[in-house]
């Protein structure tokens, strides 16, 4: 799940700063804006619940924790219609987004 998780950073990071074009397609203001500017509580929410479940591993740190990457998915996927995302990179990013979605919803709090 880590690996995903980075890798769906990674694709924040790499096309996070870049501007989407402004079309009647997609939401110009969402997609004016960073994502990586746009999604940082989100992301900061995460970070902060994966280390405190790290660090106390109990079922409400990792529902926490899950909330809160489910949040950082939901934000992500608001962007799924700017035209930034073409070709292998739309490809890419949605890969990321499933499989990121998929591996939270099979990790199991215990």
């Amino acid at each position: 799940m880590k690996t995903k998780l980075f890798y769906l950073l990674f694709v924040v990071i790499l096309f996070g700063n870049e501007s989407c074009k402004k079309d009647k397609e997609s939401d110009p203001d969402l997609c004016a804006t960073a994502w990586s500017v746009a999604t940082q509580d989100e992301l900061t929410a995460v970070i902060n619940a994966a280390m405190t479940y790290g660090n106390t591993p109990t079922v409400a740190n990792c529902n926490a924790y899950k909330s809160a990457y489910q949040a950082y998915i939901n934000a992500m996927k608001t962007y799924e219609n700017c035209s930034v995302l073409t070709g292998l990179t739309r490809t890419q990013w949605e890969e990321a987004l499933e499989e990121a979605q998929e591996e939270l919803n099979n990790f199991t709090c215990q």
